[in-house]
């Protein structure tokens, strides 16, 4: 390939390749959101502390039943939002007992949903990210591409 083929290969890329960014960055957030909502809030996690037996007898006689950390009556799961921007995505809430929960109180330790749903999600959008940036040059050196 001659580097003048390959320039005209990149701008094709490029002309391609943001739309694409923006349906992955969707996707992540998407995912990221289902990843908080799903394995994150109402499940405990190694990273957080066991919520105390005062708790539990809380909730219990409370009538939310043993359902895990940060799930009571779910209003935290579903208050997450997504916002998306060109090449970018915000999973957030506006609800007032996110900001307790994930820096923690004088009371009750931290447990960071929010940054553990970042961090899972991290592994798949590296994926994500990674298969569209390079598909374009897949092929590269192969003998259809050098006529």
């Amino acid at each position: 390939m001659t580097p003048e083929e390959f320039t005209a290969k990149l701008e094709r890329a490029a002309e391609t390749m943001r739309p694409r960014l923006q349906e992955d960055v969707a996707k992540i957030g998407e995912f990221t959101k289902k990843v908080i909502q799903e394995v994150i809030i109402g499940h405990e996690h190694t990273q957080w502390p066991p919520l105390a037996a005062s708790t539990i007898e809380r909730k219990q006689s409370g009538g939310w039943g043993e359902e895990g950390p940060l799930l009571r009556t779910g209003a935290l799961r579903d208050s997450l939002e997504i916002e998306l921007g060109p090449l970018w995505v915000i999973v957030s809430t506006s609800n007032p007992a996110a900001a307790p929960a994930e820096f923690g109180t004088s009371r009750e330790p931290p447990r960071p949903f929010m940054r553990l749903g970042a961090e899972e999600a991290l592994t798949y959008a590296i994926k994500v990210l990674k298969i569209t940036a390079l598909e374009p040059f897949v092929g590269y050196g192969n003998a259809s591409d050098s006529t």
